[in-house]
């Protein structure tokens, strides 16, 4: 499984976290941030349309899963918690 909570990403070193150049700009969406998980199913979308442009890899699917448990744990985790 993919990590999905911060501590999982930072405990993770091939985390896209981890990945990242010290000088790598980045940009995080959190669970509580109200249009999070629309943006990334729709930032999972976009990827497979493009990658559909040529042949779809495991590797290509795998990332795909991986974005889409993040909309659903987010999902999860907002009907647990009261976001600020």
């Amino acid at each position: 499984m993919n990590p999905i909570t911060k501590a999982q990403v930072i405990a993770d070193p091939h985390s896209c976290l981890n990945k990242a150049a010290d000088d790598e700009p980045i940009f995080v969406l959190r669970a509580q941030d109200l249009l999070a998980p629309e943006l990334i199913a729709n930032w999972a979308r976009d990827y497979m349309l493009l990658r559909r442009r040529e042949e779809v890899t495991n590797t290509h699917m795998a990332k795909y899963d991986a974005a889409m448990e993040v909309v659903r744990a987010m999902s999860e985790w907002k009907q647990a918690k009261n976001p600020d």
